[in-house]
């Protein structure tokens, strides 16, 4: 089918009219909202990673919490082996004797001092106060470092302090020594 000149002119302008039309609006309406799915995926973006920064927050906090709580009842722990209120010296001698107990019949300590109590010179605003007591006795030479090293072991608020050492006169054993030491222990003030 042929279609006349003016027929075909007029089929041509139809054309470009609607291709122009149609870039028209692409370039008004479609380009604008690209432009705007681009911001809004920024935008989508940034937040989701602000999302995430604040649950890796949450996640850390719970972490540190559960730390908290756990070094909350280590101390509590602690605690609960020091000294706090009534008589210092019944409940070191006390201590002192139920710890002894497998070393009775080898080590002998017949002599433990009253308290000495003062404030903690460790550090400035320390919440504790320090008793020292001085304990003297006899022993072999290595039922008393056993007996030491299992002491400062098991109560690690405990340290054994100035410990002189001096062969037992008189002894029927040449390894038998006489001990003068200073324990120094944290006491809760509470």
């Amino acid at each position: 089918m042929k279609l006349s000149k003016e027929k075909q002119q007029q089929l041509l302008l139809v054309a470009m009219g609607v291709v122009l039309v149609i870039a028209v609006l692409y370039m008004l309406i479609i380009s604008r909202q690209k432009e705007q799915i681009a911001t809004l995926a920024a935008t989508c973006d940034k937040v989701q990673a602000d999302v995430d920064k604040a649950k890796k927050t949450i996640k850390s906090k719970d972490i540190e919490l559960e730390i908290l709580t756990s070094r909350s009842n280590e101390l509590a722990t602690i605690e609960s082996t020091l000294a706090s209120g009534g008589d210092k010296y019944a409940w070191f001698r006390q201590t002192w004797n139920r710890f002894r107990m497998p070393y009775q019949t080898r080590v002998e300590t017949p002599f433990i001092s009253q308290p000495n109590i003062g404030p903690a010179a460790m550090y400035g605003e320390f919440p504790y106060l320090t008793a020292s007591f001085n304990v003297r006795g006899t022993a072999h030479y290595h039922d008393l470092g056993r007996l030491l090293m299992d002491f400062e072991n098991k109560f690690p608020c405990f340290r054994v302090q100035k410990l002189n050492i001096s062969p037992a006169e008189g002894a029927d054993t040449p390894e038998k020594l006489n001990f003068e030491m200073e324990v120094v222990t944290l006491v809760n003030p509470k």
